[in-house]
């Protein structure tokens, strides 16, 4: 029989061609053995359960936050492990809101600059830590604070949280230290609009 006119499925060319198609070879998902699907599925289960458990959804009602966040934005928060784990400094936060009452909602969406033991100041329209400049590549160029603040030492489970739009946030530099208690999760992806989806 000649080369040409030899069947797809014929053995004697599977033996000499191992990528000559075969009639009854399995492709893509049915070619994963049985016990690779399950763990797939095993996986592929369990990190949905932890992202809708251990994740809350929040918006972001105003600019307090910007540039990183935008006002209209949605966001998740690690409310599972983080809040063992606890605030570190740069890391942006779901807190509860210490003052109800200024019609910002029950929670505040801030970042994290100052820790126990801390000694924070404003001053020449910058943030200071330890008598040292805090460098802060998230804040917006050219926009100094317009505010300033005496140095004031952290306590044991005291945070200093700011909004990265520093002259248009209600914050630490109004109520003062947030308590360790307060933070409810730690923001870590935004979700909406897609055109700004990834990690915070």
């Amino acid at each position: 029989m000649s080369e040409a006119w030899r069947r797809p499925d014929d053995p004697e060319l599977e033996a000499r061609d191992p990528y000559a198609p075969r009639g009854n070879r399995k492709t893509g998902w049915a070619a994963v053995p049985g016990w690779q699907k399950f763990l797939l599925i095993l996986v592929a289960g369990l990190a949905l359960s932890i992202y809708f458990t251990g994740t809350q959804p929040y918006f972001v009602p105003s600019s307090s936050m910007f540039p990183r966040l935008q006002e209209g934005d949605r966001f998740r928060a690690d409310i599972l492990i983080a809040p063992r784990v606890g605030p570190r400094r740069g890391e942006i936060w779901v807190l509860r809101n210490p003052t109800p009452e200024d019609g910002n909602g029950p929670f505040l969406v801030k970042r994290v600059v100052g820790l126990p033991g801390d000694t924070i100041e404003v001053r020449d329209g910058k943030l200071f830590i330890d008598g040292k400049v805090l460098p802060e590549p998230y804040i917006e160029e050219g926009q100094p604070m317009l505010y300033t603040t005496k140095p004031l030492k952290l306590e044991a489970r005291e945070y200093w949280v700011l909004g990265d739009n520093r002259n248009f946030s209600r914050d630490s530099h109004e109520w003062g230290a947030a308590f360790r208690e307060n933070f409810v999760g730690r923001g870590f992806l935004v979700t909406w609009p897609l055109i700004r989806f990834g990690l915070l």
